[in-house]
C-alpha cells in the first residue's frame, strides 16, 4: 500500500492542477464529487486507500529482478575499470549471494558433479559459474521446496524477502515522487533521490540475505535442486559434452 500511495502522490504532483474543483466540475467529474459528498469522507478515504493498494500491487517490482538490474547498472559504471567481475551475469551472482556463500556453493557443486574434475580449471570455473546462474534462476522453485521441507528456514527466508521487496519498491516510488515534485515545483526535491538510493541499496542487501537462506538450505541438504542432482537439461548437456570429449581423447571419465 505504501508503494501505491507514493505513486498516487506522484500522479497528483504532476496532474493535480488539471483536476477541476467541485464548483468548476461538470459531467462525470461532477457526479464523482456528488458521490463523494453522499458517501462521506470515511468512504472516500477508504476508496483512495483501496485504489492505492491495487496500484501498488500492480506496480510492485520483484526484489530479485531489482537486484539483477542493480548488478547490471553497477557493471555499466565499473566496466571501464580493472574490476574482477567483468560481465553482467557475474554481477548478478555477486549481488545475489554473499561471497562466502558462493565459495561454499562452488564446493558443493564440485562434490555433487564429480565429472567436472575432468575439465580444465578454467572451464570448470566457467561451468561452476553457469550452474550458480541456473540456481539463481530457479530460486522461486527452491523456495517452494523449502516451504514444504522446513517451516523455520522458510519463514526466515520469507521475512527477509518481504523486507527486501518493501525497501526496494518504496525506494523506487520515492524516486518517482522526487522527480515528479521537482518537475512540478522545485529541483530541490531531487535530493529525495538520495533517500531513494539508500532504500534500494538496503533492499538489495536484504534480497541477497534472503537468497543466502535458500543456498544454505541447499548446502545442508534440506532441499535439493535439479542442477545439483544433475537433472537440469543444461547440466546433462555439459556432462554429455565432457563424456564425448573424453571418449575422443581416450581418457577415462570420473564417475558421474
Amino acid at each position: 500500500m505504501a508503494t501505491g500511495i507514493l505513486w498516487m502522490m506522484s500522479v497528483w504532483a504532476l496532474f493535480g492542477d488539471d483536476v477541476p474543483t467541485e464548483s468548476e466540475a461538470g459531467g462525470f467529474v461532477k457526479r464523482l464529487y456528488d458521490l463523494g459528498d453522499a458517501a462521506g469522507k470515511p468512504a472516500v478515504g477508504a476508496t483512495i486507500l483501496f485504489a492505492a493498494y491495487m496500484l501498488g500491487s500492480i506496480l510492485t517490482v520483484s526484489a530479485n529482478s531489482a537486484t539483477f538490474q542493480a548488478g547490471r547498472i553497477w557493471h555499466a559504471v565499473t566496466k571501464s575499470r580493472s574490476h574482477a567481475l567483468s560481465t553482467p551475469e557475474t554481477m548478478r551472482r555477486e549481488f545475489s549471494m554473499s561471497r562466502w556463500v558462493q565459495a561454499e556453493l562452488a564446493q558443493r557443486i564440485w562434490a555433487d558433479l564429480p565429472w567436472m574434475e575432468n575439465m580444465t580449471m578454467g572451464r570448470r570455473d566457467g561451468a561452476t559459474f553457469e550452474f550458480m546462474h541456473l540456481l539463481l534462476a530457479d530460486i522461486n522453485q527452491l523456495d517452494t521446496r523449502l516451504h514444504a521441507k522446513n517451516q523455520d528456514l522458510y519463514q526466515e527466508y520469507d521475512r527477509r524477502a518481504a523486507e527486501a521487496a518493501l525497501r526496494i519498491n518504496v525506494g523506487l516510488s520515492v524516486a518517482i515522487l522526487s522527480i515528479s515534485l521537482a518537475f512540478s515545483f522545485t529541483s530541490w526535491c531531487l535530493f529525495g533521490l538520495t533517500l531513494s538510493a539508500a532504500f534500494v541499496a538496503l533492499g538489495v542487501h536484504r534480497s541477497r540475505q534472503s537468497n543466502d537462506v535458500i543456498i544454505q538450505a541447499l548446502l545442508i541438504r534440506v532441499i535439493e535442486s535439479p542442477v545439483l542432482e544433475g537433472q537440469h537439461p543444461h547440466v546433462v548437456m555439459m556432462r554429455n559434452q565432457v563424456t564425448e570429449e573424453l571418449a575422443q581423447t581416450g581418457r577415462v571419465a570420473t564417475a558421474s
